[in-house]
C-alpha cells in the first residue's frame, strides 16, 4: 500500500491538537482567576503571575467575558 502521508502531517496534527488542549487549560486558568477576582484584572494578573496586558490579549484571544 502506498505511504499517503508525511511525518510532517503526523507532527502537525499532534502540535496542533497539543496547542488546542494548552489554550484550552490556558482559557481555564484565566477563567478561574478572574472569577476569583471578581474581574479584577490586576488582580488576577499577579494571581496568574504574568502581566496585565497579557492578560487583558488573552482575555480578547480566548473570547473570555
Amino acid at each position: 500500500q502506498p505511504f499517503t502521508g508525511s511525518k510532517d502531517d503526523e507532527n502537525l496534527d499532534f502540535k496542533t491538537r497539543m496547542r488546542n488542549q494548552m489554550e484550552s487549560h490556558e482559557a481555564e486558568l484565566i477563567r478561574k482567576a478572574l472569577e476569583e477576582t471578581r474581574w479584577n484584572q490586576s488582580a488576577a494578573a499577579k494571581l496568574l503571575k504574568i502581566p496585565i496586558r497579557t492578560l487583558s490579549r488573552k482575555i480578547k484571544q480566548y473570547y473570555i467575558k
